[in-house]
């Protein structure tokens, strides 16, 4: 689990359990288990940036404990997307590459095959920057999502 949050409940834990629920599956979440004092729902996956931040987790399991509501949640849908990015990245990289350093008549060998490339050196820093960024959008939304559900 990448998440776990447990805040106090002002009332009825299982009550606060179900707010959370309906506000996961306003946003594509299916219920995938369902047992007394526990659900897991599974996530629609995250393919934009401008979606839900909720929808960067994966897998959620939120539990009414004692007074207390927990929600752990993985972040794969986040790492999918990020994955999908580098992986669009690499093969316009390679595009590039092959057409420019191999396909057209360039005599220099710095244009032929640096000048093509040059565009997506910034890239490899950039991806982490954004897996942690998406990460802190759909922990922070989670964290909120907790707090509001644990007041109720």
């Amino acid at each position: 689990m990448e998440y776990e949050k447990s805040v106090p409940v002002a009332g009825d834990a299982g009550r606060a359990m179900e707010t959370v629920v309906a506000a996961l599956t306003l946003f594509g979440f299916r219920v995938a288990g369902k047992r007394e004092a526990e659900v897991e729902l599974l996530g629609p996956g995250m393919y934009s940036s401008k979606q839900n931040p909720l929808v960067g987790a994966s897998r959620v399991v939120v539990r009414a404990e004692s007074g207390r509501l927990a929600i752990h949640a993985e972040f794969d849908a986040v790492r999918r997307l990020i994955r999908t990015v580098g992986l669009v990245i690499l093969g316009m990289a390679v595009l590039f590459l092959v057409l420019f350093g191999f396909v057209l008549p360039i005599e220099s060998p710095i244009v032929r095959f640096v000048v093509p490339v040059l565009p997506f050196a910034g890239w490899p820093f950039l991806l982490p920057w954004m897996r942690r960024h998406f990460a802190q959008r759909t922990a922070r939304a989670l964290d909120a999502l907790a707090e509001n559900a644990g007041t109720r």
